[in-house]
């Protein structure tokens, strides 16, 4: 007996892996000169844009979320600022 292409006979079950996932994306928007409320050196702080975007099979389809953070570069610490105080015209 032949089968239709696409058709299963019955009591198969067909079985699909679909590959979704989360992935962030930073970019440096600034730099500026600051002094850190943490480690209490003034040095280099990095204003960023950290985007994270639905992926589908690893292909980044569009943004869920966005935030902005602020990163000494000397201790490391890592503080999200509103998007006033990362985006400056």
């Amino acid at each position: 007996m032949s089968r239709s292409p696409g058709v299963l006979p019955a009591g198969t079950l067909e079985r699909v892996i679909l590959v979704l996932g989360l992935k962030a994306y930073l970019t440096v928007l600034d730099t500026v000169v600051a002094t850190c409320e943490t480690c209490g050196n003034t040095g280099v702080h990095e204003l960023a844009e950290q985007v994270h975007k639905l992926t589908f099979f690893f292909i980044p389809l569009f943004p869920v979320r966005r935030s902005y953070v602020d990163t000494c570069r000397i201790c490391g610490r890592r503080q999200q600022v509103p998007r006033e105080q990362a985006v400056r015209p």
